[in-house]
């Protein structure tokens, strides 16, 4: 067994590196579908703006059996890393995710952080675990702190009922006179940028983090057109839709569903923010329909959206589960000294 850094720019080893991936999700979450070798490649070479980022792979003979990826924030948190790792299902309990957690444990350290943070997920039943168990002991081993718990939610989009969206969009307009509805795909109009960017921001403070101890990122118009552009580069179509306040032009809610170039049948929620000067009234429930109609009208091969939510924010769950999303998975996060 040995350790090699992953150069993005080589091919073959991407390729090595998608399959891997696609091993793992299959054994681990058969109901996602892992991302082919160019996509991959996309993701890895045109980073999130705001951090630097290590790879590393474990090799047996000539077999890629295990990969870390290590991203360390340049902007705030630069006395923390964050760490995801991955270990083929034939090569599990030898020691090889062991390994490469000290490793990258010890790049952490090199580079001056002081606290590692990872996560795992699992199915879950009443809140509990009930398979990948492994991976809340291995982290538990390394001596990190589970810190938050989220929830992984999903909608079938075959199962939606079409009457239920109905009904909870015209609720929601009721109390949502004083706005109008925008829709975009990718960068946002001139006329919202600004205010996209400052609600971006407040999702650090605005947004249970249970015990996580993490600063919040600070956002600028230039920031967030970058991050606009690199999402386009990472080969992704994101749609957003925004409610504006009519008489004063605020952006009072926006929210974002990230569809890969392949495959296109699972989205990805993103943000989901209300300004707290406009809530109480439907904001959050008004955008992400007004989202999901536009999704299911130019997306034909789109299946279902999936959407992350820490435990404590109930509010977005409640509005999740009228929607129709079902929980199917538990994250939970881990934090710990250095």
């Amino acid at each position: 067994m040995r350790i090699e850094a992953l150069h993005v720019d080589d091919d073959a080893a991407v390729r090595e590196l998608a399959e891997l991936r696609r091993a793992v999700l299959a054994h681990d979450e058969p109901e996602h579908p892992g991302a082919d070798a160019e996509v991959l490649a996309a993701l890895l070479r045109a980073p999130r703006p705001g951090n630097d980022f290590q790879h590393w792979i474990v090799r047996s003979g000539d077999s890629l059996v295990g990969y870390a990826e290590l991203m360390l924030p340049q902007v705030e948190n630069r006395t923390s890393a964050q760490l995801e790792g991955h270990v083929h299902p034939d090569h599990r309990r030898r020691g090889i995710g062991t390994a490469l957690y000290r490793h990258c444990a010890a790049q952490a350290v090199a580079e001056k952080r002081t606290r590692i943070s990872a996560h795992t997920t699992g199915h879950v039943t009443g809140g509990k675990f009930t398979r990948t168990e492994p991976g809340v002991s291995f982290l538990s081993a390394m001596g990190l702190t589970r810190v938050l718990d989220e929830v992984r939610s999903g909608l079938d989009l075959a199962t939606v009922d079409d009457a239920v969206l109905d009904r909870l969009n015209t609720e929601a307009w009721a109390k949502a006179a004083e706005y109008e509805l925008l829709t975009w795909i990718d960068r946002a109009p001139e006329s919202l940028a600004e205010g996209v960017a400052y609600l971006e921001g407040r999702m650090g403070t605005d947004v249970p983090t249970g015990d996580l101890d993490i600063e919040p990122q600070r956002f600028d118009l230039a920031r967030w057109r970058a991050i606009e552009d690199v999402s386009v580069r990472r080969l992704r179509t994101t749609y957003y839709a925004a409610a504006r306040h009519v008489d004063t032009d605020e952006v009072a809610a926006w929210t974002g569903v990230v569809v890969p170039r392949r495959p296109r049948s699972l989205g990805h929620q993103t943000t989901t923010i209300v300004d707290p000067a406009h809530r109480g009234r439907r904001l959050g429930t008004l955008v992400k329909l007004g989202n999901l109609a536009r999704l299911r009208a130019d997306e034909p091969e789109l299946r279902s959206v999936e959407t992350y939510n820490s435990v404590h924010n109930t509010h977005m769950i409640a509005i999740n589960e009228a929607m129709g999303f079902v929980v199917h998975d538990l994250a939970a996060h881990f934090q710990g000294d250095l």
